[in-house]
């Protein structure tokens, strides 16, 4: 703990403090104790952020850190208070929400302000003050209402952001769109540490597995630290997706790894914009929501690991091999049965032009055979590894009949267009949609391409596949939905960012086409 960061003046405000020369927050009234906070460095090190948007409100996220690489981040282990404003405006001329919230230290001096009563389908921006100090300004946008006929969307798809794999020119670029709101599909931390581009810096726990509450912690405040992830959380409302390196969630419940889950979890609720009823129960937390964008487009976003049966059953640790009997059970499950009851109904019930399930892994089936000689091998944490419940999820969609379904998917580190078919084991059935699968933003695509580029020809449902770090855009219309892959540069601050492939799904037409 450090008291030297943090003083109290019964006297009100001393010095200019921080922040306050870029902007003036009005403060009529009484005096409070938020006034009486004075800061000997900054509090907002790790930016501001918002998430789970509504037509009425969004979550506005914040951590007070300002020594963010100490365990409790240079604070005293008490509660202190924290200010927040939302306006129509930049310079905070017409502010429509303000309040006060508590930065609890149980849970690291972090908030979740949940905002309701602003109009929808509209730009806003909002900043914090805790003391003499204001954050930066952040922008977050509301939905438009369900009813709404909106002409089109602006959609940002990132994941696999590996620190010291590279540096994070796809968030630069992805600030720079302005997009409307930003998906994030898993694997925002790695609890391991690997050699790369850049290092993790002191404490010794950022230097080895994260594998407690605190190692955690110092993970995610290593990542939220870095200027172009900021950036891009500053600059529209984002949701999130945990993936395996974010949770460690491969179906093994034994105490230990629930033990590691719950802590995992904590620390994830508390360094993202996520909604109060995503704050985790121990080992528990609420993944799966959907979210619709008008009438146009609504999402399902899928929680693929905390419910899904134990991926290795087949006699093997690695993360492919040859298939087996065990994976063809009926019962085997991906997302839990009361989840595909949840999808079962969210698709049904959809009333949107388009409906996209969102969720972190392959959902296409991928034959490894000429990569390594076998007869065929399987990547056991993707879909492949769970072809029963992959078949549910097909028959859904075609009993359903959602309206242009689609799949986002994560976690390959490499951008693919596949077309999937109403029975994804037997090519040449009818198709009846595309997968969109993201790159990584800088993880490595080295891996996992070493192990599916050789057999790209024996998988000519793979419409696409490219193997460059980068970010997705999607720029979703009533006729088409455009999908334009970005490749980044990940060895420096600067690296440039460029499209390398655009495809369209029309309306009516599950298959993508390049455009």
């Amino acid at each position: 703990m450090n008291d030297s960061i943090l003083a109290w003046s019964r006297r009100g405000f001393l010095g200019t403090g921080l922040g306050m020369a870029a902007t003036v927050w009005t403060n009529a009234g009484a005096v409070t104790a938020d006034d009486r906070v004075r800061w000997n460095a900054d509090p907002f090190t790790l930016g501001v952020a918002s998430g789970a948007p509504r037509p009425d409100g969004v979550v506005l996220w914040t951590r007070l850190a300002p020594v963010p690489l100490q365990q409790d981040g240079g604070l005293p282990p008490r509660d202190l208070p924290i200010r927040w404003q939302v306006a129509e405006d930049e310079r905070f001329t017409r502010v429509v929400r303000k309040g006060e919230a508590t930065a609890r230290a149980e849970e690291i001096h972090s908030v979740h302000v949940d905002v309701r009563g602003l109009r929808p389908d509209r730009w806003y921006f909002y900043r914090f003050r805790c003391g003499e100090a204001i954050s930066r300004t952040g922008r977050t946008r509301t939905l438009p209402t369900l009813s709404a006929g909106v002409s089109e969307a602006r959609l940002a798809i990132a994941s696999c952001q590996r620190y010291e794999h590279g540096y994070y020119s796809a968030y630069r670029h992805l600030a720079e769109q302005s997009p409307d709101l930003v998906v994030h599909l898993g694997d925002y931390i790695y609890e391991n540490v690997r050699t790369g581009v850049r290092l993790h810096d002191i404490p010794v726990e950022l230097r080895t597995d994260a594998n407690d509450l605190a190692s955690y912690r110092l993970r995610h405040t290593l990542y939220r630290l870095d200027p172009d992830l900021q950036d891009a959380h500053a600059c529209a409302p984002w949701l999130l997706i945990a993936d395996n390196h974010d949770a460690v969630e491969d179906g093994d419940n034994t105490q230990a790894v629930l033990a590691r889950r719950a802590a995992a979890y904590q620390a994830y609720y508390e360094h993202l914009p996520l909604p109060r009823d995503a704050r985790p129960h121990g080992a528990s937390m609420r993944i799966h929501r959907n979210l619709d964008y008008g009438s146009l487009a609504r999402l399902h976003l899928l929680d693929t690991r905390q419910y899904r049966d134990r991926q290795q059953i087949c006699g093997t640790s690695s993360v492919t091999g040859p298939a087996c009997t065990a994976l063809d059970a009926e019962q085997r499950s991906m997302l839990g049965a009361q989840q595909e009851r949840w999808l079962r109904h969210s698709l049904g019930s959809s009333h949107a032009n388009w409906n996209a399930i969102t969720q972190t892994v392959l959902f296409a089936p991928y034959n490894f055979r000429s990569a390594n000689g076998a007869d065929e091998d399987v990547y056991y944490a993707s879909w492949q590894g769970y072809p029963a419940a992959r078949a549910r999820l097909l028959d859904d969609i075609v009993t359903q009949r959602p309206h242009n379904p689609l799949m986002l998917s994560g976690d390959w580190h490499t951008a693919w267009v596949n077309t999937v078919d109403a029975d994804a084991e037997a090519r040449g059935s009818r198709p009846v949609m595309t997968e969109f699968l993201s790159s990584g933003i800088s993880s490595d695509p080295g891996f996992t391409s070493n192990l599916a580029k050789p057999s790209l020809e024996a998988n000519p449902h793979v419409r696409y596949y490219d193997d460059h770090c980068g970010y997705t855009l999607c720029t979703i219309t009533r006729d088409n939905w455009q999908t334009t892959f970005l490749g980044a540069e990940t060895t420096g601050r600067d690296g440039s960012v460029r499209p390398v492939s655009s495809w369209t799904v029309e309306s009516g037409r599950p298959e993508a086409e390049r455009s």
